[in-house]
């Protein structure tokens, strides 16, 4: 059984995009949260979940999770091998971004960006990113579009199979 962390989370698409191209076929139960889908994994009413690190990262330190595989190479846990290591393809990662409306006027898109990659470089922000067990990454408009568009391709596929495209 597959514990999903609400019926319509990015971790929960993802983890149906993985399930149609691995061939695996668990039943979903859905949770209110992260923390819960890890807890009824902990108890063994799931088999196990997707997560974000800070919802995992004590659970792993501690030696009651195990992790089966990272959308990314980590250096928290660089024994944990990915998913694309392990023969599935795909964009199983998450990401935070800042977005504004189509046709901001230039000199407020780059100040936005100039802010935000300060922010991303700044060592106290870094420190907590990496409390957290994630990692710190900064991308601008073609870049993170780019990656969006592909997760969004990947996504819609996932989403079209659930019939929410409609």
């Amino acid at each position: 059984m597959f514990a999903a962390p609400t019926s319509t989370s990015w971790l929960t698409f993802a983890m149906r995009n993985w399930f149609s191209t691995s061939g695996v076929e668990l039943k979903s139960v859905v949770y209110k949260s992260g923390g819960e889908a890890a807890t009824a994994v902990l108890g063994g009413h799931a088999d196990m979940t997707f997560l974000f690190p800070q919802n995992y990262s004590s659970m792993t330190s501690a030696g009651e999770l195990k992790i089966l595989a990272l959308g990314a190479k980590s250096k928290d846990y660089p024994d944990a091998p990915t998913f694309e290591e392990l023969g599935y393809p795909g964009n199983y990662f998450g990401w935070g971004g800042i977005s504004a409306p189509k046709g901001l006027p230039k000199e407020i898109h780059d100040k936005l960006a100039a802010l935000s990659k300060e922010i991303v470089q700044d060592p106290d922000y870094i420190k907590a990113i990496n409390n957290m067990k994630a990692d710190p990454n900064f991308a601008t408009g073609e870049e993170w579009l780019n990656q969006l568009k592909d997760q969004y391709a990947e996504m819609q596929k996932v989403l079209s199979s659930l019939e929410l495209t409609k």
